[in-house]
């Protein structure tokens, strides 16, 4: 069973199994489920299992309350799961399907984590080496060495028949659902493990004939009993299916395939991980290539953390060190030709197939290297998709698409993770093909569908400082690339001027994204990336004024979806006042009858609705109130 939770002050869901009949939720650690916030005693909530439920014990000073009603401390009451149940700021409901298990490794223990740091340290002082930063071996023989040399670490450290029990059990365990997920991962055909980089090192040398064809029949035996034909089913889901149940199976299996090739198995993962460590991106190596994965939060050595269905776990996963980690993040750096050390400790980068990434490693963090990468999406989102899944209605993609072909200038606006970019991807097919777009980012991730575009993206200093190309630079630049539409990924400094003034400037019908909670908000945070320049008040907002004609605000619920909320028009600047005046075409609204919230016309007209009729581009009843679509599962 699963309790979701989330905290009122930002929305994030977090997820937590429950598998005891008493859970405690309090501030200390000490908990069943931990909670951050000054407001929460160590010890708020007690829940008991029955039949028909759960009895809630209050013990916080604070209380807390139920579908409204509040409760003091020292009440107990019935609550069957499913109503609000509020603990200012979190607010908790649970759902009754299977746990997902997390990924791979999560059942390690302490032991095992030591086991691999020992081995670890082991191989760093045969190679003469300070940290994990060693080039891939050029021979197979050489990489032969180096697993006869793991072996031997291991064997020294206990892993031998003598020691046949739970920790051969849990890494042999480990290395059948590998094989299971490179089976799922290469479509159900047999070959080469799948790597995030695809590296001659990923290739396990010193193999055992006989018992890797054990370890193949027994993946396949798991492979039926999990879901039959291999070929059935999108992989995802399979995934999933993995994740919740492998581990249920193997306890039933496990007994026989241990008495054979326990040992063997268990070493052969041994290997698989510390070569991860040495060559490619350690405990990240898996997480990379699983598809149900969206992000990926390194929070310290110690604190590797998921997203995974719009919830936020723990990996269970862990680095054997700062070293280690400090490792991983330069050679993901390194790859696009960025660098990261003390002098320039914050760097963003991408990853081959495009995942985008952040890193700060101390002095700026202080736990420890921090790591922080979004995986990049290889589903194809199309505006139709978005609206099968409820992410925005045909009427809005409808006006969206007539203004992006009337060359009406678009800022998106929405949080973190909201799916800013997956919406400016999706507007870009709206763009006339004989047009010529430069995309202009900080770091690549756009995939505009357009046949012709140029990206470009900014370059840090060397270690002189010299070199450095800014965002600002790149979109001056543009100007002189006889570009038709100019888009900047996000605006985030004072290159926030030069857009705005390509725009004023025959460039309209450029896009760009901005972070804010509300059309309002973005306006005021454009304005406040303007005034870095100097320029007066009122001329800025005369600019923007001139600049902007749509805001789109996209916004992510509680539960981890992500919908258009709102689309504003940007209507002109009041010298009285001294503001910009913005006019709502389409806004969420809440209905009573499916008691959920609905993006609808708000009945008012754009001021350029005119034109568009004119052009054949839009329908006018496109802005009459009545069609109403739930937008609470969001796909963006």
């Amino acid at each position: 069973m699963l309790l979701r939770y989330y905290s009122q002050f930002d929305g994030q869901p977090l997820l937590a199994n429950v598998t005891n009949k008493r859970l405690l939720i309090g501030s200390g650690r000490t908990n069943d489920v931990v909670l951050t916030s000054p407001f929460i005693d160590e010890e708020s909530l007690e829940l008991q299992r029955v039949d028909t439920g759960w009895t809630v014990g209050v013990l916080g000073r604070n209380g807390c309350s139920m579908n409204g009603q509040h409760l003091h401390r020292g009440t107990s009451v019935h609550w069957d799961g499913r109503s609000r149940l509020e603990l200012f700021p979190y607010v908790f409901q649970f759902h009754t399907e299977q746990a997902v298990a997390p990924p791979t490794h999560t059942r390690l223990t302490a032991e095992i984590h030591e086991l691999i740091r020992n081995i670890h340290v082991d191989l760093l002082q045969q190679m003469h080496l300070s940290r994990s930063a060693i080039e891939v071996p050029k021979d197979v023989e050489a990489l032969l060495t180096l697993e006869r040399s793991i072996e031997a670490s291991a064997k020294h450290h206990g892993l031998n028949e003598a020691n046949n029990g739970p920790l051969v059990a849990e890494l042999a365990g480990n290395c059948v659902h590998d094989e299971l997920l490179n089976l799922l991962l290469n479509g159900g055909q047999e070959g080469e493990k799948l790597s995030a980089n695809h590296s001659s090192w990923s290739r396990f040398v010193s193999v055992v004939p006989d018992h890797e064809s054990e370890l193949k029949r027994w993946t396949m035996l798991c492979a039926r009993k999990l879901f039959g034909k291999l070929d059935n089913g999108r992989v995802e889901h399979k995934v999933n299916q993995v994740e919740s149940s492998f581990w249920a199976l193997w306890d039933q299996l496990s007994p026989n395939l241990i008495r054979k090739v326990g040992l063997y198995l268990a070493t052969r993962q041994l290997k698989k991980q510390l070569k991860d460590i040495l060559f490619g991106f350690g405990p990240l190596e898996d997480l990379l290539r699983i598809p149900t994965v969206t992000e990926i939060m390194v929070n310290s050595s110690q604190e590797i953390y998921i997203e995974r269905s719009n919830v936020l776990q723990n990996s269970g996963r862990k680095f054997v060190s700062d070293e280690v980690t400090t490792a991983v993040i330069e050679r993901i750096v390194g790859i696009v030709g960025r660098r990261i050390d003390t002098a320039q400790p914050m760097v963003d980068a991408r990853l081959p197939d495009g995942s985008r990434v952040n890193a700060v490693i101390p002095p700026l963090a202080v736990k420890g290297p921090c790591l922080t990468i979004r995986k990049f999406s290889k589903k194809n989102f199309t505006m139709q998709k978005l609206i099968e899944g409820g992410s925005v209605t045909p009427q809005v993609v409808a006006f969206l698409e007539s203004c992006v072909r009337s060359k009406r200038s678009i800022l998106i606006s929405g949080g973190t993770g909201t799916g800013k970019t997956t919406l400016l991807n999706c507007l870009s097919r709206a763009i006339a093909t004989h047009e010529r777009i430069i995309c202009i980012e900080d770091t690549h991730e756009l995939q505009l569908d357009h046949p012709h575009v140029v990206f470009v993206e900014c370059r840090d200093g060397n270690n002189e400082g010299k070199g450095k190309v800014t965002i600002r630079d790149l979109v001056r630049n543009s100007l002189r690339q006889r570009p038709d539409r100019i888009v900047v990924g996000e605006c985030r400094g004072d290159e926030a001027l030069d857009m705005l003034q390509a725009m004023n400037t025959g460039h309209s019908g450029s896009m760009t994204t901005i972070h804010a909670n509300s059309p309002l908000d973005a306006l005021r945070r454009l304005e406040v990336l303007v005034r870095e320049s100097g320029l007066p008040a009122d001329a800025i907002r005369q600019q923007i004024v001139s600049a902007i004609d749509i805001v789109v605000q996209i916004a992510r619920s509680p539960s981890g979806h992500r919908y258009v909320s709102g689309v504003e028009e940007v209507l002109r600047f009041c010298e009285v006042s001294q503001t910009i005046k913005t006019r709502p075409i389409f806004q969420s609204v809440f209905d009573d009858a499916t008691e959920s919230l609905v993006l609808a016309p708000t009945g008012c007209l754009p001021s350029f609705a005119g034109e568009l009729v004119r052009d054949g581009l839009i329908n006018i009843d496109l802005f009459l109130r009545g069609v109403e679509v739930d937008t609470a599962e969001g796909l963006l």
